[in-house]
């Protein structure tokens, strides 16, 4: 028994309702409603035409010429058309939405064109075909705007991450590698790299950090010119780069160029307001191109590494500056302790023999005492003033003999010393600088020999410089690194003193300012050598023969 037009139609229209409904894609809707509205009227060939251009069809191919003798003839209103190899043909077509140029057209072999109630069967699948796009589009806006949340979700996540290390004072080197970690696991890229400009060459930029990067290209890959690749010219324009082809581009990274790289972003890193670097995104695939939420997360990814690069520098300043702190609490305390060391060792010594001692030692040890608190006197106004910025003072003229002789003052008491001088002239110098240096060898000479040894010192003038060493006995233990001695805060383990390890240090510097040089000798016994230039007396202050000279005033 035959079915009712009625039913029969119906029929057809759910068979299609379920066809098209089936799919999660509009272009796969596209393509079973063509495919079964063919089915349900018998059509050889279906199309979906949009504006002109064939966007889903079945029965023929994307290339055949027939498709454009149906599009003329839909676009011409025409009901009957004449196709090649199959002849005359039934036109029928219906639209999606009113307003819009998209059309469901068939195409039907024979004399015999469409009927009413193939047409109205037509026009209904047409409808619901458009209400299954319009919920497909609904549906894929939800999941694109669900998308692009869990991307939000995951860079917010990403950047409270590199965030907290960045207030917790993680290391820069593992800041910087979060950084590039997360921009790799957020843009979907196949590298990321952090490059910054070489202090030492600042026409070269050095790779920081990395990921998927192999080994072998990130060593020929490490350090390259400035304005090289994306990276170098977010570097030079200070602006976002994009590279979409990059095999062709020019001036890119050679090797990445013949692995076959194809794309490249880079946004510039920046330091106290100067670009100091970038952070690039590249990718291998074919055609890729970067979304504006992907811009979006390469400047907020390098807006974190400016961030911590900044934060680095003001910790490092911040440490540098209680270093330099407890740095010059510790020479104070050094350069306070040797006058005032000699200074109670000769008050004592009055103290401890009084009348016993002859007149003459006494003045002297009074003299020598006298002489070291004139030493705390200005030292305590060098820092008063500030004056430690300049180590050398003003020099004035002094003989050698007398300048040495001065500066042992008080030091003979405490253990033998014998002073070879074999030259002896009127110099120009800051003598209380040099007195403060040999102050320095004599101390360490006594806090590293056996007690009651006795300790040399020695002058002399070659090739126009003047040369003063103390020598004491003893031998640095095997492997001593005799450079080690000047650094501040070294001791050695045989040190009998209470110091803190700054006076070698401090004598290196005064000797810098003197123009001059501490040496060590250590062969059978321990010898500190200072040298520094000759230069002769003032001619308004020359020293007479016989004069005294007060080296403390």
């Amino acid at each position: 028994m035959p079915r009712e037009k009625g039913h029969w139609s119906s029929q057809h229209l759910s068979e299609f309702l379920a066809g098209v409904t089936a799919f999660q894609d509009e272009h796969s809707a596209f393509q079973a409603a063509v495919r079964w509205a063919g089915e349900a009227l018998g059509a050889e060939i279906g199309m979906i035409v949009d504006r002109g251009h064939v966007i889903a069809s079945a029965g023929l191919a994307e290339e055949d010429a027939r498709g454009a003798a149906i599009i003329d003839a839909h676009r011409g209103g025409r009901s009957v058309v004449t196709l090649p190899d199959i002849g005359v043909c039934g036109l029928i077509y219906a639209g999606l939405e009113e307003g819009l140029d998209t059309h469901l057209v068939l195409a039907r072999s024979g004399p015999v064109g469409f009927g009413r109630d193939e047409a109205a069967l037509l026009g209904n699948m047409a409808r619901s075909l458009c209400l299954v796009v319009k919920m497909l589009r609904t549906l894929e806006a939800e999941r694109a705007a669900s998308a692009l949340l869990l991307e939000r979700q995951q860079l917010f996540e990403r950047l409270s991450k590199i965030q907290r290390s960045i207030s917790h004072r993680a290391p820069l080197q593992e800041v910087l590698d979060a950084i590039t970690e997360g921009t790799r696991a957020l843009i979907r890229g196949d590298t990321v790299g952090l490059r910054f400009i070489d202090p030492n060459d600042r026409g070269f930029l050095y790779l920081a950090s990395s990921h998927g990067v192999d080994e072998p290209m990130l060593e020929q890959i490490r350090r390259g010119p400035i304005r090289e690749g994306a990276g170098g010219r977010a570097v030079t324009e200070g602006r976002l780069v994009i590279i979409e082809n990059y095999t062709t581009a020019t001036n890119t990274v050679g090797q990445l160029a013949e692995q076959g790289l194809q794309s490249a972003m880079a946004a510039p890193v920046y330091q106290e307001g100067e670009i100091v670097g970038s952070l690039v995104t590249a990718s291998y695939e074919v055609g890729r191109t970067y979304s504006e939420s992907e811009k979006e997360v390469l400047l907020a990814m390098a807006a974190y590494a400016s961030i911590a690069v900044n934060d680095a520098k003001t910790v490092a300043a911040m440490k540098e500056a209680r270093q330099a702190k407890e740095m010059f609490l510790a020479m104070v305390s050094h350069e306070l302790k040797t006058p005032l060391t000699v200074m109670m060792g000769a008050l004592h010594t009055v103290e401890r023999r009084g009348d016993a001692i002859d007149k003459k030692l006494r003045d002297e040890l009074l003299h020598s005492a006298l002489k070291r608190g004139h030493d705390l006197q200005r030292l305590i106004e060098m820092l008063l003033k500030g004056a430690r910025a300049e180590l050398a003072e003003a020099g004035r003229n002094v003989r050698l003999s007398d300048l040495i002789g001065s500066a042992l003052k008080g030091f003979d008491a405490v253990r033998p010393i014998t002073i070879e001088t074999h030259s002896d002239l009127s110099i120009f110098v800051d003598d209380a600088a040099v007195a403060q240096i040999l102050g320095v060898f004599l101390d360490n000479a006594i806090a590293h020999s056996p007690e009651g040894t006795p300790i040399t010192v020695t002058s002399w003038i070659e090739e126009n410089r003047v040369s003063i060493s103390v020598r004491n006995e003893g031998r640095f233990a095997p492997g001593t690194d005799l450079e080690e001695l000047f650094k501040p805060f070294h001791r050695g383990s045989d040190a009998t003193s209470s110091g803190v390890g700054l006076g070698l240090y401090i004598a290196r510097q005064l000797a810098e300012a003197l123009e001059g040089r501490v040496d060590v000798e250590s062969e059978e016994d321990v010898s500190f050598v200072l040298s520094f230039p000759v230069v002769a007396p003032a001619a308004s202050e020359a020293i007479e023969e016989n004069d005294q000279v007060a080296l403390y005033t």
